[in-house]
């Protein structure tokens, strides 16, 4: 499980990655999970270089070709909605108390009567999660609501882990990441000057590839948007996956050149010149 944006303004995005365990330590995992401890590869997409294409492809080549035995649930919301109500400073107690526990039951529930599912749980480390006990809480929360609905789980253990020591939380990290980018689709270009975003550019050019390579993950997330009643509103990822690419492609058409040409500025660019009129 982990967390993508806290700020009261953004999306904030509580998700979870189920992987079954024997493929999870499989030699293929277990490899790149060496890797990512030796420090020779790394994930976090908000520092993104279009030199780390390569490794993201080949982290979601290695899961995704598992897809079917994948689920990826996601809870959306945003702090912000909460500020105005009489219990505003109780938000983050609300948001631990409730959505993680929402977001794994929504992985692990639905298997076969006839199979007993145990799971172990790992969460990227944070000390706001340490103080809270996160891990024992929704340990606790999981296994009582298991019994009351009558599930054929059971978790077994629930476990904080620092970044880079596990690839599953790398690659639960990088689907939140990608996920953003798709759901928030920002301009590349600031509507405060003619500059353009080259960072964002590459996000945009990581995030198509991979939905071309793996539409039918990315269409099939549960994604469940938090109302104003504390309901889950299933949302079709599909709407956005469209808009996002028809984005993306007028702005390779305009903008493209500059992540070409730019590659290597540390600094947001100007759109460079073209030599033909633009499209209307």
């Amino acid at each position: 499980m982990d967390e993508s944006g806290k700020n009261k303004n953004e999306i904030s995005l509580i998700g979870s990655v189920v992987v079954p365990n024997n493929f999870y330590c499989s030699k293929s995992v277990m490899e790149l999970n060496d890797k990512l401890k030796r420090e020779e590869i790394s994930f976090h997409l908000t520092d993104y270089k279009k030199s780390q294409l390569k490794d993201y492809l080949n982290l979601f080549d290695l899961f995704v070709s598992n897809e079917n035995l994948l689920r990826f649930n996601v809870v959306a919301f945003k702090r912000g909605r909460f500020s105005n109500h009489m219990l505003k400073g109780k938000i983050d107690d609300m948001v631990y108390s409730k959505i993680p526990e929402r977001s794994i039951y929504g992985s692990l529930r639905g298997y076969s009567s006839f199979t007993e599912v145990e799971a172990n749980i790992y969460i990227e480390y944070a000390t706001d999660y340490e103080k809270r006990g996160l891990d024992k809480l929704i340990k606790n929360q999981l296994n009582i609501h298991s019994l009351y609905r009558y599930d054929h789980f059971k978790v077994v253990k629930a476990k904080l882990i620092y970044k880079n020591t596990e690839i599953g939380l790398e690659f639960t990290d990088a689907c939140l990441g990608v996920l953003r980018n798709i759901i928030e689709n920002r301009d590349v270009k600031t509507t405060s000057s003619s500059k353009v975003s080259r960072t964002l550019i590459y996000k945009k050019q990581l995030v198509y590839e991979l939905i071309n390579r793996h539409r039918n993950f990315f269409e099939h997330i549960d994604l469940f948007e938090l109302d104003d009643k504390g309901l889950l509103e299933r949302i079709d990822m599909r709407k956005y996956i469209n808009l996002f690419q028809s984005k993306y492609l007028k702005e390779k058409e305009l903008y493209g050149e500059v992540a070409e040409v730019y590659g290597d500025s540390k600094y947001h660019v100007k759109r460079k010149p073209r030599k033909i009129p633009y499209r209307q």
